[in-house]
């Protein structure tokens, strides 16, 4: 009774109480009643959520421990037991999130339930449950590999899919990577035989997929070189090598135009409240009486801002109407679109945070023009070609708007209108409201039927068998 526990449930925060009940049978126990000392109650826990805050450090944890480490907040299993020549009489614990590293017993506190069965059917996680399968089971079958300081390889710890990663750093039985592409979490400590590393075989194609990568980022260090780089928004920017920072990319310039131009835009319009109302053609009537399609001179995602749509930041990114209604989705947008008769199209929103919002190419530097239109008046919306490197043009080339088959024997089954059938589908809510009036109509019709065959049943005189 009262012995200090701390209490670890997933989407809860760590909190501290004790024992309100003298437990004899613990092993055969599964639900503790603990008692919080913060506001006077008790409450019924799983024994699996408890961890002892002290324990007798003498005694010598065996494999598949369950533990909570203190400092990083982090659940894990015990992986190897101390030992003065293999790791220095240290517990190697593996943690939630593929992680391990070397602790003593200070460091954690340990789990009430220490049957391992049980833990593993409580993950949620199934590629971690399987993680830790895998983990366990070929603990002892294979030696551990023979990694080197500075070696590439290919770890999947962000999803399915494998990322290089260089090993910088040993101790014993844990290495130390660095992620190449991932700009969160760029250096871990992971047990060095663990099924998220892959295999040999692959290291050779690694080293070639580096090389390639390595050529290619000097090619475009030469390019800048050469010259200033300018950024696609309104304002421009001369990068310098001192500003070739990891932390300083292409991407993170051109963000002017947005906080600049449209948010302030955004922030003013979205601080109307909405009022609740059926929304119709009056919604978008105003907004987009001056709008003309067939003539587009800016960037086409750029034109919805123009009609008075905004945009609520946050992920997902969400739209708000002219009316000051908010959709997370391009579906509900499609539908208040059709909804209000709307000239605007779906293609013109997106729902992605990756795309930037930049102005129209006519507002760059007019002597980065090489060819003012690249269809030569065939499209309706003009297709300037701009090159801010060099004044490089494009080759010359006839451009069409219309299929022109290479082939003979294509061609000649392209022009046979016997064999080519055309599509006969219709817009998906066009279809649901044909639908609906069909079966509309189909029950007009049917009580029509019943209604007149009622009255000839009435009007028939009644025969007497």
């Amino acid at each position: 009774m009262d012995t200090e526990l701390i209490v670890c449930k997933s989407n809860a925060p760590i909190r501290v109480g004790t024992t309100a009940l003298n437990y004899s049978n613990l092993p055969d126990t599964h639900i503790i009643i603990v008692k919080n000392a913060l506001i006077s109650s008790t409450e019924c826990i799983p024994k699996r959520h408890l961890y002892v805050n002290k324990f007798d450090s003498s005694v010598t944890l065996p494999i598949r421990t369950r533990i909570y480490h203190h400092a990083s907040s982090q659940l894990g299993f015990i992986l190897e037991q101390p030992c003065s020549i293999k790791n220095q009489n240290r517990y190697l614990i593996v943690f939630d999130n593929h992680a391990a590293a070397y602790h003593s017993t200070v460091d954690f506190h340990l789990c009430l339930c220490q049957e391992y069965s049980r833990h593993l059917l409580n993950i949620e996680f199934a590629d971690l449950k399987i993680y830790y399968q895998q983990l366990f089971d070929n603990l002892n079958r294979f030696d551990l590999p023979n990694w080197y300081i500075g070696q590439i390889i290919r770890v999947r710890k962000f999803g399915s899919q494998y990322h290089n990663a260089r090993i910088i750093d040993k101790d014993n039985s844990i290495i130390k990577i660095c992620f190449f592409e991932r700009k969160s979490q760029t250096e871990m400590w992971i047990y060095s035989n663990s099924s998220i590393i892959q295999s040999y075989q692959d290291i050779e194609f690694i080293q070639t997929d580096l090389t390639r990568l390595r050529k290619r980022k000097t090619r475009v260090n030469e390019l800048l070189n050469q010259k200033k780089f300018r950024d696609r928004s309104n304002t421009k920017l001369a990068i310098t090598n001192d500003d070739l920072t990891s932390s300083s990319s292409r991407a993170n310039m051109l963000t002017g135009y947005y906080i600049d131009v449209l948010l302030p835009k955004f922030r003013l319009r979205n601080s109307i409240p909405y009022e609740p109302h059926k929304c119709s053609f009056e919604c978008v009537s105003k907004s987009e009486e001056n709008l003309r399609l067939h003539r587009i001179l800016i960037n086409p995602f750029l034109i919805p801002f123009e009609c008075q749509w905004s945009i609520v930041d946050g992920k997902p990114r969400g739209y708000r109407t002219p009316c000051h209604r908010t959709f997370y989705s391009l579906d509900e947008i499609e539908k208040y679109l059709y909804r209000t008769e709307s000239k605007l199209s779906i293609k013109f929103f997106l729902d992605d945070l990756l795309t930037r919002f930049t102005p129209s190419i006519n507002q760059f530097d007019r002597n980065s023009f090489v060819l003012n239109d690249l269809s030569n008046g065939l499209e309706t919306i003009r297709v300037p070609v701009y090159n801010d490197l060099s004044s490089d043009r494009p080759d010359q080339f006839t451009y069409v708007t219309d299929i022109r088959p290479f082939d003979q024997d294509i061609s000649q089954a392209y022009n046979d209108r016997t064999l080519t059938t055309c599509c006969n589908c219709i817009d998906k809510y066009a279809r649901d409201i044909y639908i609906s009036s069909f079966i509309s109509r189909f029950f007009s019709i049917w009580i029509v039927v019943m209604i007149e065959w009622n009255v000839h049943a009435i009007g028939r005189p009644f025969t007497k068998r």
